[in-house]
């Protein structure tokens, strides 16, 4: 996974690898050294958590209402797409 990154200097777009994130880049184009962010955005780490809140309830109600074998399949199904949520960040 890569982050996305413009170059200040020449507006280059580039990307960089995950793990220089927060730290400095070299623009490929121009060699200027680029900020890189330094993560995801505030809003988008509080719309993650509360969409791991709301699956942990559908959950608890598909467990109530289905039983275990579609409460179970529901859980499975809302926790991989939260997992996935966050591998894309």
């Amino acid at each position: 996974m890569s982050v996305p990154v413009d170059c200040s200097e020449c507006g280059e777009p580039f990307e960089v690898p995950k793990s220089l994130r927060g730290g400095l880049a070299n623009c490929p184009r121009c060699g200027k050294a680029v900020k890189v962010a330094d993560g995801p955005e505030p809003l988008f780490i509080a719309i993650v958590a509360s969409g791991l809140i709301v699956a942990g309830l559908l959950s608890v109600m598909a467990f109530w209402l289905f039983g275990p074998l579609i409460g179970g399949i529901v859980t499975t199904v809302l926790l991989v797409s939260c997992a996935i949520s966050l591998i894309c960040m």
